[in-house]
């Protein structure tokens, strides 16, 4: 009976020294490999390129970005601001196509951060300065996705806003 304390006490202080030992080992992992323990948001110093092709349509909030020789080479681009069906759901292949038609040719992709799937975060805009999302908000292929508002400018939340509503009162 004296030995079952001493044993127990030699079994708890040991799982201590091993649960030490996996959180020291787990930190360090985490510290040498940075990408591995990422699943949020990394901002970085915002940029644009121009987008010379579209080499793929996702659907109707991500596309891959060709851009011009001097910019940032191919990338997979994350719509700012909108939300859209996702592959699979309900009118995302008309979202999609909507996005291919404007999506053409000298669209620049100003970025400014990386999603969780390090995807650019870009504000798409026409050549001619157009915010893309405004069309995708205008005809109901996508919403404003306000959880990324704080993001947006003043005129920004305030305009997809109100072409949100718009868009939902004309499908009434």
């Amino acid at each position: 009976a004296v030995t079952t304390p001493v044993v127990l006490c030699l079994t708890i202080e040991m799982m201590n020294s091993i649960t030490r030992l996996s959180i020291s080992a787990l930190c360090l992992v985490i510290c040498l490999c940075p990408g591995l323990g990422m699943a949020r948001e990394q901002f970085h110093p915002s940029w644009a390129a121009t987008c010379v092709q579209t080499i793929k349509v996702h659907d109707g909030d991500t596309l891959t970005c060709v851009s011009d020789p001097e910019g940032h080479g191919t990338f997979v681009v994350r719509f700012a601001g909108i939300d859209a069906p996702e592959t699979g759901q309900a009118y995302w292949r008309v979202s999609r196509d909507h996005l291919r038609g404007l999506a053409v040719p000298g669209t620049v992709a100003e970025c400014y951060k990386l999603d969780r799937y390090r995807r650019e975060v870009c504000r798409l805009k026409s050549a001619t300065g157009e915010d893309l999302a405004d069309s995708m908000i205008r005809n109901g292929l996508a919403w404003h996705a306000v959880k990324y508002a704080a993001e947006e400018s003043p005129a920004e939340r305030q305009r997809y806003a109100l072409l949100e509503t718009q868009a939902q009162a004309e499908k009434q």
